[in-house]
């Protein structure tokens, strides 16, 4: 589209941003203050999908259902960021404090906030010394305003953020509770998925 054309549409300034050549580097963060980072980049991010539309069922389509499921992406995103970085407290904040339930990846059954804080404390220090994986919502279920059934998918990565082809992917699924405002963990079942 010409430029002309756009700022018809756009207006004249956006149209110019549009159509400059634009480049972002890290590499002054790298030399000035010593930035080196280990996590997986944006381009790795965009290529494991965390840009797809997420499948909503069971509320209406509106900006109302858009800023519930934006929370819900969220709070998943603080899940992965918390097993990346291998941050406990991270991690237990995003369990409802009241009779939670978490199944592990390894059918492993934990009932009550105190039993999962004890086994993350033990296990999640380490975990991601090798690989860690990245989350993507693909389903929400609004079984009422404040309660949701959300698949998840767990694609196992390098630091990188390249692939672990040998490794299967997980199917995380959520009942997530909205409480003072906050969606919380509920309930948790990890699966592994074996073809």
């Amino acid at each position: 589209v010409p430029v002309e054309r756009a700022a018809e549409v756009f207006g004249p300034l956006f149209a110019d941003a549009l159509a400059l050549d634009q480049s972002v580097s890290g590499a002054a963060a790298r030399s000035v203050l010593g930035w080196r980072p280990v996590r997986p980049g944006a381009v790795a991010e965009l290529v494991a999908g965390s840009y797809r539309p997420v499948e909503v069922f069971g509320a209406p389509v509106g900006p109302e259902t858009d800023a519930e499921v934006a929370a819900i992406r969220g709070l998943v995103a603080e899940v992965e960021h918390a097993q990346q970085n291998e941050l406990v407290d991270r991690f237990l904040g995003v369990f409802r404090r009241e009779d939670p339930v978490w199944t592990t990846g390894h059918g492993r059954r934990l009932s009550g906030f105190e039993e999962i804080a004890a086994f993350t404390g033990k296990v999640l220090p380490g975990a991601a010394a090798e690989s860690t994986a990245v989350y993507d919502v693909e389903r929400v279920l609004f079984l009422r305003p404040d309660v949701a059934a959300v698949n998840v998918r767990q694609q196992p990565v390098r630091h990188d953020g390249t692939r672990i082809a040998d490794r299967p992917e997980g199917r995380p699924f959520y009942i997530l509770v909205k409480e003072d405002g906050a969606w919380r963990v509920g309930a948790a079942q990890n699966t592994v998925v074996v073809d």
